[in-house]
């Protein structure tokens, strides 16, 4: 009785090392023939586009081309994957798409698609953002009426840092970085950094604060953030300062990335940044008050502040406090 085998995904490279272990074995492998014979056999397997759909928010279309791709490097087209292309993507089905209600549509080309670019701008497609293993464009179809809604892509970063605050002695951990930019001298600061994709800020801040110092601690609450334009790649900047509880006190820090790590009693800290983003955290921080710890006003205040001579204005927003910026 002959029983069916389950079905298994190859890739065409296993595909074709099996085709030219058989022709080996069949023909000699020194004519010009099997050559010529495993140029046609590639050709014959090789994977055509996949085309598949589905609806976006604000009434809009997603287009993948080959999502599933296991070949994440772009490849030579064929006649049919151009024309299967084609058929599926052009003037007559974007105004079909159009006069369905569809405001804009997605195209992301993934892996081996990648060659479909041309094709797509010449039907309007602009670029929109591209990561390791694809490419999206986008097109808004109703820009007759209305100026085009799509969002831009990472307008912003967002960046944590942790004020960790040991409770036996109410000092706050504080670092030195090895390189700093803007030929700042390496100031005592607080430990963090940026948000990994995916990540909440809180998990972020205790991530940032143990990578950096070996220091394990819990998320509070939040003190206040800064909003800064124009900073990395010309995009926005969100940094978010967080209140944390240490749990741990012995220091292991980053050898690579600090230069020291400390405990500082706040005042000392408080005396000697020069940052003001510091003075302001500190300047709603009670050391004596142990209510810091349970959580603030949610009525935020905008302050604007200069912050560096080099550097462009930003603005904190924090807790509805007085504030005395020097």
């Amino acid at each position: 009785m002959h029983i069916q085998q389950p079905y298994r995904k190859i890739k065409l490279e296993d595909r074709m090392f099996h085709i030219k272990n058989a022709m080996k074995r069949s023909m000699n492998y020194r004519t010009k023939k099997y050559r010529k014979m495993e140029n046609n056999i590639y050709d014959i397997i090789q994977k055509s586009i996949h085309i598949t759909t589905r609806d976006t928010s604000f009434n809009g279309l997603e287009i993948n081309i080959n999502e599933d791709d296991s070949m994440n490097v772009p490849t030579s087209l064929n006649d049919s994957d151009i024309n299967s292309f084609n058929n599926f993507v052009n003037i007559n089905t974007l105004n079909e798409y159009k006069n369905s209600g569809k405001k804009g549509v997605w195209l992301k080309l993934n892996g081996s698609s990648a060659g479909l670019i041309n094709y797509a701008r010449e039907l309007g497609f602009e670029y929109h953002h591209c990561k390791d293993n694809y490419l999206m464009l986008t097109k808004w179809l109703i820009g007759d009426k209305y100026e085009n809604k799509i969002p831009p892509y990472a307008t912003h970063q967002i960046g944590v840092g942790g004020l960790v605050v040991n409770e036996r002695n109410r000092n706050v951990l504080v670092i030195r970085e090895q390189h700093t930019s803007h030929n700042v001298p390496q100031l005592w600061k607080l430990p963090g950094g940026l948000v990994n994709q995916g990540e909440e800020f809180g998990d972020a801040a205790e991530r940032e604060v143990f990578e950096e110092t070996g220091i394990q601690s819990e998320f509070k609450n939040i003190i206040g953030f800064r909003h800064q334009n124009g900073l990395s790649f010309g995009k926005g900047d969100v940094y978010i300062f967080c209140l944390m509880k240490a749990t741990t006190i012995d220091i292991n820090m980053d050898q690579n990335e600090l230069a020291d790590a400390c405990w500082m009693p706040i005042k000392e800290f408080v005396n000697t940044t020069k940052h003001p983003m510091n003075k302001i955290v500190f300047s709603i921080f009670d050391e004596d008050d142990d209510n810091n710890m349970n959580g603030y006003n949610t009525v935020m205040e905008e302050v604007e502040l200069q912050f560096v001579k080099s550097r462009k204005p930003f603005r904190f927003y924090m807790p509805n406090r007085h504030i005395e910026v020097v």
